[in-house]
């Protein structure tokens, strides 16, 4: 409930603030759009609960929605925002499919999506860890994860400064 006030006090702010252009979403739009999110999220997250107790797996929730179960906490340097790292990234859908390949990247983490800085926040350098969120928070849009949980597998590699 009170997710719904803020997000619905939210929205009346940003609309107050904005102009009456007829491309925008009308204040009424914008509420009901973060009512589906809302409960496509609380959808998803009885998804990924039911997927960690099928499993047997033993997850922390974050206050966003983002669930982890760290494989290794590492031994190097604690991460920040401005950290630029290597680190290694799988994707997959909750009944396994691989989404994408192993990819290696080399980045800052505040430009990473918020869900995946949150992870890797959790680490240090050479730690690991598999996150499970719901499609609010990893926005993918591709077929096989769209309005769907994901898992992402995680690897901090390197720290690069």
């Amino acid at each position: 409930m009170k997710k719904t006030l803020i997000a619905i006090s939210l929205l009346a702010l940003s609309y107050s603030c904005s102009s009456d252009n007829d491309s925008e979403l009308s204040f009424v739009e914008q509420v009901e759009q973060q009512r589906q999110i809302t409960e496509s999220e609380r959808k998803q997250r009885v998804v990924i609960q039911k997927y960690l107790s099928d499993n047997s797996l033993t997850a922390k929730e974050t206050g966003t929605g983002l669930y982890y179960m760290i494989t290794n906490h590492g031994n190097g340097q604690k991460l920040t925002t401005n950290s630029i790292i290597k680190f290694s990234s799988k994707m997959y859908s909750l009944d396994g499919e691989l989404n994408n390949n192993p990819i290696i990247l080399f980045d800052k983490i505040v430009h990473l999506n918020s869900a995946i800085q949150e992870g890797l926040l959790l680490l240090k350098t050479g730690g690991s860890a598999t996150l499970i969120m719901p499609s609010t928070l990893h926005r993918r849009q591709e077929s096989l994860l769209k309005n769907k949980p994901a898992i992402f597998e995680i690897e901090i590699l390197e720290l690069l400064n």
